[in-house]
């Protein structure tokens, strides 16, 4: 998941595997990000169908899910003062699987898949 900052040009990403391993950050770009800490990390409700251990690929088939609640805070916006609406997009990436594959909400108009670009995020109304 991916949200765009409502006044400060940055964005935040969420990056979440199928069980539960999270990575955040604040981001100016691709390359210059805040990344959150074991604490800010701690805030972020987390469930996964799926047990906490190293799966490999092996052709079995696991039909799993997640479910996250990211506090409004941690993406700069305040729960009592919401805006209107935030530019997002959510992305599935499965670039280092056997069959590499990438989906997103809002269509990404560029030849290779790169998720670091506001420039394509959708609005969001809250």
């Amino acid at each position: 998941f991916f949200i765009s900052h409502p006044t400060d040009g940055t964005y935040y990403n969420f990056e979440l595997n199928c069980i539960g391993t999270l990575l955040a950050a604040k981001r100016r770009s691709r390359n210059d990000a805040d990344m959150f800490g074991p604490e800010e990390l701690s805030r972020i409700i987390r469930h996964t169908t799926l047990e906490r251990k190293e799966y490999e690929e092996n052709g079995s088939i696991y039909c799993w899910s997640n479910a996250i609640a990211i506090p409004f805070d941690l993406m700069g916006m305040d729960a009592t003062a919401l805006p209107a609406s935030a530019r997002a997009n959510f992305y599935k990436c499965a670039d280092k699987a056997a069959h590499p594959h990438y989906l997103s909400w809002n269509r990404i108009e560029i030849p290779s898949p790169d998720f670091h670009r506001p420039d394509f995020f959708g609005e969001l109304v809250f």
